[in-house]
């Protein structure tokens, strides 16, 4: 009985030393479709709470490992954060879209006194800065969203920097660039046109158009032209 309680002891003190599982995350961050060597990327956990900066390098690539769990990433107070939730050791890619570098002069007038409501807020970040947020969470609280980026009117600032210029969407670990992106959210569809290269679990994928359904942290393709 003795030795039974030894060997209990001694497992349990191996576990106690083990370390948590963890994740490799990898990417880019792209201003007006180009690589952006000059951030800092926050990696910030929702539960336990935790924080982890990364420099960018060069090429305006970032990585680290972190444990599992639903991350807020961003370019550090220069982008909107992108919410990604990592359940499995495995390694995965997300880019982060900076805003177009324009100084925006819309002024949201309200009454004395009021706050900005967020349909206002949302309106003048599109006019602006031709970015759009949709919340999509997912059953069990996760608060996703489909992140748009490359819009008007930041589209026609980044053609005087970029001629090859995309249209950029995200929804948790799966992306997608085209001539042209747009969601509908009565249906919760998301639809690429011209030149279609998204990413989701299985790797890159290109089409010249698809639509997805996006619902619980996935984004389903429904519709796919093929060459």
């Amino acid at each position: 009985m003795r030795r039974v309680h030894v060997l209990l002891l001694l497992s349990c003190a191996a576990a106690l030393g083990q370390s948590p599982p963890t994740f490799h995350i990898s990417g880019t961050v792209l201003s007006c479709g180009k690589p952006y060597p000059y951030a800092r990327i926050a990696l910030e956990r929702d539960t336990p709470k935790s924080s982890v900066h990364v420099k960018v390098n060069k090429a305006g690539v970032y990585e680290a490992d972190l444990p599992l769990g639903v991350y807020s990433v961003s370019a550090f107070q220069m982008s909107h954060p992108r919410r990604i939730r990592v359940t499995s050791p495995t390694s995965v890619v997300v880019d982060i879209y900076l805003p177009a570098p324009v100084l925006c002069d819309l002024v949201i007038v309200t009454r004395e006194g009021e706050s900005p409501t967020p349909e206002q807020e949302a309106d003048r970040t599109r006019d602006c800065y031709g970015e759009e947020y949709h919340s999509v969470p997912s059953r069990d609280g996760v608060p996703f969203e489909v992140d748009l980026s490359g819009l008007e009117p930041g589209r026609e600032f980044c053609s005087h920097v970029n001629k090859v210029h995309r249209e950029f969407a995200t929804y948790n670990l799966f992306s997608v660039q085209a001539d042209r992106v747009a969601y509908h959210p009565a249906e919760r569809t998301l639809e690429a046109r011209g030149n279609v290269l998204f990413r989701d679990d299985t790797g890159e994928h290109r089409a010249p158009s698809a639509t997805f359904h996006v619902q619980d942290g996935q984004a389903v393709l429904v519709h796919q032209v093929v060459n």
